[in-house]
């Protein structure tokens, strides 16, 4: 159980919430999840991404009470909602769940899509939660509206409203701004972070879009081939990838071969790097080193000198792709106003924040 700071600004303690176990999921003779273990703490917003195809989206269906355990165990709120030969039903679980493609009904207005599942209620009760939902969404002018006379945005709004009106313990997100524009999906992917922090939701995103991810919440778990790769802090899973598929999928960089100088010292074919820590690694071990473009910083002084190839313009940077001499390709971020062109030469310097290392192949 971990401490966290609430809105009062006391502490308050984090309990787990959501608990998979060496988790797998069988679809007919295929294995699309393959013993995944995970904690999600109460309150916390956290991602899974990873390329599609990779077990994402049938282990939120997992979680969900849709897809049936092979082996292991799903936990929610210390109680077993799955195992092999046992499945919760989705009703009787409490998560809500909102889809990449809305599932709205057509026939129905704002207010009884939103309403749907609050059928238990008294009908004072239900007009009430849904009048709650509609100005937590911003659609309280919108009651009597049906989904074909709203924007993608405010359908999204609709859904996300509909899947919080039963006060669901976890919720769940498929992509749910996949289908929209690049202004409107990160615009809505900061109101919908923000009203679940306010409701004191925790949230499982799935996505593929690293950076959707990392805007998201503060962990965040890597999926490749139905095997969870890497599970923590955003920052570790950029600046401390846990293997090579994890450090090619997460943010831009190169891995450049070289040789243990000492075990705190890398020579590559064009410098010398200084870990500042000791790595696992004999003297005269052959390794290969992530550099990342923030890793490379202009400097005049330098005598390490690239030619600009292409470069990428990204409003206030540029990602530079630098040919080096002895035929390594470079990728550097610099600020906007370094403006270079095409076969411009720049000096550089290399300073790594994290030295990452992986046994050379």
């Amino acid at each position: 159980m971990d401490i966290g700071t609430g809105k009062d600004g006391l502490l308050r303690t984090m309990a787990v919430l959501l608990q998979l176990d060496h988790l797998s999921c069988r679809l007919g003779e295929q294995t699309v999840v393959d013993h995944l273990s995970l904690q999600v703490k109460e309150g916390e917003l956290v991602s899974l991404l990873g390329p599609s195809g990779c077990g994402k989206t049938t282990l939120l269906r997992a979680i969900a009470g849709f897809v049936p355990a092979s082996n292991g165990s799903i936990i929610l709120d210390k109680q077993i909602i799955s195992r092999p030969g046992f499945v919760l039903p989705p009703e009787r679980r409490q998560i809500g769940l909102v889809f990449q493609d809305y599932a709205l009904f057509p026939h129905l207005t704002v207010s009884d899509n939103i309403g749907f599942g609050l059928r238990h209620l008294s009908r004072t009760e239900r007009k009430q939660r849904v009048n709650d939902m509609l100005e937590l969404v911003g659609l309280q002018d919108l009651p009597l509206r049906h989904p074909h006379q709203l924007s993608g945005g405010q359908q999204q709004r609709v859904a996300l409203a509909r899947a919080l009106a039963p006060q669901p313990r976890l919720l769940l997100l498929d992509e749910p701004f996949s289908n929209l524009d690049v202004d409107l999906r990160e615009r809505l992917r900061r109101d919908v972070r923000d009203i679940l922090i306010r409701q004191n939701m925790t949230g499982i995103l799935v996505t593929h879009d690293q950076h959707e991810a990392f805007s998201w919440g503060n962990r965040a778990g890597v999926l490749h081939q139905g095997v969870l790769q890497q599970w923590g802090d955003v920052f570790d899973l950029y600046h401390q990838p846990a293997n090579r598929f994890v450090a090619d999928f997460i943010g831009e960089g190169v891995l450049l071969a070289g040789q243990m100088v000492t075990p705190a010292i890398v020579q590559t074919g064009f410098c010398t790097l200084d870990g500042n820590v000791a790595y696992p690694y004999a003297q005269g071990t052959r390794v290969d080193v992530l550099l990342r473009p923030d890793d490379v910083i202009p400097d005049p002084s330098s005598p390490l000198v690239g030619e600009v190839l292409l470069k990428e313009f990204r409003g206030s940077e540029i990602l530079y792709h630098l040919g080096l001499p002895d035929g390594t390709r470079l990728p550097a971020l610099f600020p906007a106003r370094i403006d270079l062109a095409p076969g411009n030469r720049v000096h550089f310097c290399i300073q790594p924040e994290h030295l990452v290392l992986f046994p050379h192949t």
